[in-house]
């Protein structure tokens, strides 16, 4: 019977039709992108004039700090083992205030000092992640923003369908 081919069982009553079992194709990467030799040289020659791990977290206009980042950041950090300095390129619009959280205690735990290194915007949940450094250091185009991340906890109060609501720091602080 081919991949393609289905058993059919009937009786008086029912058919029953089950479908092929296919076992996806393990996943290949043909080649790394185009310019990643070039990249690592770069990153190397930094490591080596900056005396410490080098790592980039820059989201695109359409990205934004998520949870996922947490994971991705993990795989980065367990490949460079424990560190005595690493510097972090941040650049980014924000999002999750929590994913920033976790990533900065990621980090912490692999490395003794934490270095900053924002070219451009670190706005609201990307500022978390820089100030969770020891050093921000900071070019002429550089900035940061306030950080009004909003947070879902177990005081969190309920919306219409009784499910916890986000409630931000301005909110806080307005109630008397």
């Amino acid at each position: 019977m081919s991949a393609e081919q289905k058993s059919v069982t009937t009786s008086s009553d029912t058919t029953v039709v089950t479908p092929p079992t296919v076992t996806p194709a393990p996943r290949e990467f043909k080649k790394p992108p185009v310019l990643f030799n070039k990249t690592q040289e770069i990153v190397r020659a930094l490591e080596k004039k900056l005396g410490g791990a080098f790592i980039t977290y820059w989201n695109s206009p359409n990205g934004s700090v998520c949870q996922n980042d947490v994971v991705g950041l993990y795989e980065v950090v367990q490949s460079l083992g424990d560190r005595d300095q690493v510097y972090m390129l941040v650049k980014s619009d924000g999002g999750d205030g929590q994913a920033s959280l976790r990533m900065v205690h990621l980090l912490r735990q692999h490395t003794k000092r934490l270095i900053a290194l924002i070219p451009l915007e670190a706005a609201s949940a990307a500022t978390m992640l820089a100030l969770g450094a020891d050093e921000i250091r900071m070019g002429p185009m550089a900035f940061l923003t306030a950080v009004d991340t909003s947070f879902r906890h177990d005081l969190s109060p309920v919306n219409a369908e009784n499910r916890r609501v986000s409630v931000s720091l301005d909110e806080l602080s307005r109630v008397p």
